[in-house]
């Protein structure tokens, strides 16, 4: 089964040097391959590295995107030149393997043109129906005891609501993996949970003493479109800060081909004017752009459909929020308004299609004031076999499938 990891940063990125970022999602530009990894929960090949930039190097400059595996630049590759604002790797491919990281790698010119950029990669997994869902570079601390989202990246919060992200298809969740950069040390130890609408589930890891990595085993749960997903840190007074955290969970689909692009909006939104975010942006610490602003991530041949939404606290009598998916900066069918006491809502009825070089995002729309609140939203990927032609939608980030 084919998964398209979608991702890009509305941060430039750097004109000297080397920086990361993350596969899925694409949060910002770091120092090291640490701070952006990700982790594989199930074996596959990546391949069809294809990226953007806004501006074009400039004449003699160069700025070069590679897939890093276990910290390494792999030949998985692609380097934009000269007036040229995009550029692919369609030849070659990086295996994986359950435990394995991987993150993006920037080098370039020292007087190329800064410039946002945009990416989307494939992963084949082994087993049917299997994908992943990535988490990255949570600075975790073990006073909180709070959740922590299943994907895209986010630090640790004092709600745990803030961190759900939604799921629009059914399936089952399994092989948590988590990486920490610091062990617990003597025999203190860390438990990391997977929860189900804001109830433990028994995929867990416990990391003790000298340990710094742990997988949940065989252990697996159920979710239905509408579940929200969190993810829970707990130990006792007196161990070691695990420093930066890295978490990656596998997703089964119950319909062979429906891949969930699941997540949350982990800030809030202005109730005065419409605001956008990246549709796989994941970050807690962004600031939602006031309209018009240009989209920064890039899209494949999918389609998108089944947009569920559900927030944190009620608009409120007389108020709404309008939340739109848009396809290259335009509103799609995939609407959804949640009003008044309502906290939940979804658009089933149709499917929108995206075509090799599309961008999407989403805008939440405020009307009457409406109460502070989180997001968490999904919809549901599907990719045409090749050769086939695609009606549909979905789309951060995101991920892909091709049956």
């Amino acid at each position: 089964m084919k998964q398209t990891l979608i991702g890009g940063t509305r941060e430039n990125c750097a004109v000297a040097g080397t920086e990361y970022s993350s596969v899925y999602a694409g949060y910002g530009w770091g120092t090291s391959a640490a701070s952006r990894d990700q982790i594989v929960t199930t074996p596959g090949t990546l391949r069809k590295l294809k990226v953007k930039l806004s501006a074009a190097p400039s004449a003699g400059d160069w700025h070069k995107f590679a897939i890093a595996l276990n910290g390494v630049a792999q030949s998985l590759a692609v380097t934009i030149s000269n007036t040229d604002t995009s550029g692919e790797d369609l030849v070659n491919e990086v295996a994986v393997v359950a435990g394995d990281t991987i993150c993006i790698v920037h080098t370039t010119a020292s007087a190329a043109v800064a410039s946002t950029v945009m990416w989307n990669i494939e992963f084949e997994g082994t087993n049917t129906a299997e994908v992943l869902l990535l988490s990255c570079g949570l600075d975790g601390h073990y006073s909180w005891t709070v959740a922590h989202p299943n994907c895209g990246y986010w630090p640790a919060g004092e709600t745990e609501p803030r961190y759900w992200i939604l799921f629009p298809s059914p399936g089952t969740i399994k092989n948590l993996y988590v990486k920490q950069a610091s062990a617990p040390g003597g025999t203190k130890t860390v438990t990391w949970t997977v929860r189900k609408n804001l109830v433990n589930t028994t995929v867990a890891v416990a990391i003790t003493g000298a340990n710094k990595t742990g997988n949940s085993g065989a252990n697996s749960f159920t979710v239905a479109a509408g579940d929200v997903v969190t993810l829970k840190m707990a130990a006792v007074s007196g161990t070691v800060a695990p420093g930066l955290v890295n978490i990656g969970l596998t997703f089964v689909a119950d319909t062979d081909g429906d891949i969930p692009v699941a997540s949350g909006s982990g800030g809030t939104f202005s109730a005065s004017a419409a605001t956008k975010i990246g549709f796989a942006e994941n970050t807690p610490t962004m600031t939602p752009l006031a309209l018009p602003v240009s989209d920064w991530q890039r899209c494949d041949v999918f389609t998108l459909s089944d947009f569920y939404v559900k927030v944190t606290t009620a608009p409120g009598a007389g108020k709404q929020w309008v939340i739109t998916i848009q396809k290259n900066g335009v509103d799609t069918a995939l609407t959804v308004t949640i009003s008044g006491a309502a906290v939940s809502g979804n658009y089933t009825a149709s499917s929108v299609d995206f075509v090799d070089g599309d961008t999407v995002s989403i805008v939440m729309t405020p009307s009457g004031t409406p109460a502070s609140t989180y997001f968490g939203y999904g919809a549901i990927m599907r990719v045409a076999a090749a050769g086939a032609k695609c009606y549909g939608l979905h789309a951060g980030a995101m991920a892909e499938m091709l049956s």
